[in-house]
């Protein structure tokens, strides 16, 4: 087990966006399902922020910078750039990540998990464009 510092939503702005009830629509969806966000300082006033599931699997990466809880799900926290929309705290979350056996091989390149885009300007959220694969066709049989 390991400690990975938390992050704060600053402002209140970011938890809004995330919308886990649309995942629970999703084939792929368990409450063990694990997100990643990744944002990118774009200019002074623009960040682009990349939200998607991911799987329930985690491995180690240098890339998480931190995490919190939302909703019953770990949203993971990947990259340098927060801009001022996410904070770290002093707090500590425990983690277990999933250990490679010595002659196995994990492959990630999925795109079963749905990614959603937005920019973050002015404080704003600005929704951009969401992909998936497994959840709007599934709404449309039902």
């Amino acid at each position: 087990m390991e400690k990975l510092e938390t992050i704060e939503d600053v402002f209140g702005h970011f938890k809004p966006n995330i919308d886990v009830k649309y995942e629970k629509q999703c084939v792929y969806y368990t409450p063990k399902l694990l997100f990643c966000i990744h944002p990118r300082i774009i200019n002074d006033t623009i960040v682009i922020v990349q939200i998607g599931s991911f799987g329930t699997i985690l491995t180690k990466s240098e890339m998480y910078k931190g995490c919190f809880e939302f909703e019953g799900h770990l949203f993971f926290v990947w990259g340098n750039e927060y801009g001022s929309i996410l904070k770290k705290t002093k707090k500590k979350k425990s983690i277990s990540y999933y250990q490679c056996k010595d002659d196995e091989i994990v492959v990630f390149e999925d795109d079963t998990y749905s990614i959603w885009i937005y920019y973050y300007y002015d404080e704003n959220f600005i929704f951009i464009k969401r992909w998936d694969n497994y959840c709007e066709s599934l709404t449309q049989i039902n």
